[in-house]
């Protein structure tokens, strides 16, 4: 009985090519793959390649600041350090009423504490 070698066509190379030439990839229907491993290996190295030059190209650039966007990003900032200082100022005035309240409490313990040794 002769043997049957399934096979499949890559997409990006053309040729038709033994499904051991293909990676496994339960989601696709015929769980391979679509491209062979070579096509694969050739497209993650030219990938990688990119990435370092990118990579090399940002450490060499200097960054430019979008000068459009400058009054944008100010009144940001402008709008977040009004909130900080209301912030600032809302926990300030919390923090004397706190004050206030425990010095009253210490006073009031300390008057009856008085009492209580008045009266025996």
């Amino acid at each position: 009985m002769p043997v049957i070698e399934l096979t499949k066509k890559c997409p990006h190379c053309l040729q038709v090519k033994s499904v051991n030439d293909f990676c496994k990839n339960r989601t696709n229907k015929d769980g391979l793959q679509s491209e062979c491993k070579t096509c694969s290996a050739t497209y993650q190295r030219a990938r990688q390649e990119k990435k370092k030059l990118l990579q090399k190209t940002m450490i060499n650039t200097p960054q430019v600041l979008d000068v459009s966007r400058i009054d944008e990003l100010l009144k940001g900032v402008d709008q977040n350090m009004a909130l900080l200082q209301l912030a600032q100022t809302k926990n300030q005035e919390l923090n004397k009423k706190l004050v206030e309240y425990a010095s009253r409490i210490i006073e009031l313990q300390n008057q009856i504490a008085s009492e209580n040794r008045g009266s025996h």
